[in-house]
């Protein structure tokens, strides 16, 4: 009679500490927001959050898009990231119906034995004001230097290239923004026009180093791309 009592015992009390994790569960999950989960790519710790970013989404090593010589780990899933209060997306959406906007973000290092991002390259298609990202990154970082003059060739392409220096931690933003030229419709619905911005990140010491020996750093190379 005794055993059975406190088995009884050691059932009630396992289905109460079931139920109360249960309930606390149930109590995290309808206070969790979507929104504040995001993460700011403004605010990525360029030393020590690599291998968390890796956790987030799906990473896939690709070419950089600035250098045939430096890897970087790649993401489409956009959804995971905002820049300021600007919640980025995967797709586009008209009329109720979303589409991939082939937005992606990249991650390089100098080598793959390496946890130290070095560059952070964002591609962001959207539609909308042209000039959305920029006037965020105008308000959280004030006035940009801009690129290229009236007579240069992004110029000429409609190209519009901005850089700010000295954002914190040695490094530096530059911001291309221009209209892809190609747009959509569905169904009924007139077609929008494409906005596309390029977006980098870059630390002040890291380089590009060639089979030859010679080196170069990203961002007098990415300056150089952008003001041409």
């Amino acid at each position: 009679m005794q055993q059975k009592t406190i088995f009884l015992i050691f059932l009630i009390v396992i289905s109460l500490n079931i139920s109360c994790q249960t309930k606390k569960q149930t109590g995290d999950d309808k206070t969790v927001d979507p929104t504040n989960m995001k993460i700011d790519i403004l605010k990525i710790n360029f030393s020590t959050d690599f291998g968390k970013l890796l956790k987030t989404a799906d990473f896939k090593v690709k070419e950089s898009e600035f250098s045939e010589y430096i890897k970087a780990e790649r993401t489409t899933n956009v959804n995971l990231f905002k820049l300021g209060d600007i919640e980025l997306l995967s797709t586009y959406e008209i009329n109720g119906v979303k589409i991939p906007n082939d937005s992606y973000i990249s991650l390089s290092r100098q080598n793959g034995d390496s946890d130290l991002i070095e560059t952070l390259h964002l591609r962001y298609n959207f539609i909308g004001d042209k000039d959305l990202i920029f006037n965020e990154l105008k308000k959280l970082l004030g006035a940009a230097e801009n690129l290229n003059n009236d007579e240069s060739i992004n110029a000429l392409k409609e190209k519009e290239n901005f850089i700010w220096r000295g954002i914190g931690d040695n490094r530096s933003l530059i911001l291309s923004q221009f209209t892809d030229g190609s747009a959509i419709g569905v169904g009924d619905v007139d077609s929008r026009r494409i906005n596309s911005v390029l977006i980098y990140i870059i630390d002040g010491k890291s380089e590009i180093n060639y089979p030859n020996g010679q080196k170069e750093k990203i961002i007098e190379r990415l300056e150089n791309r952008f003001s041409r």
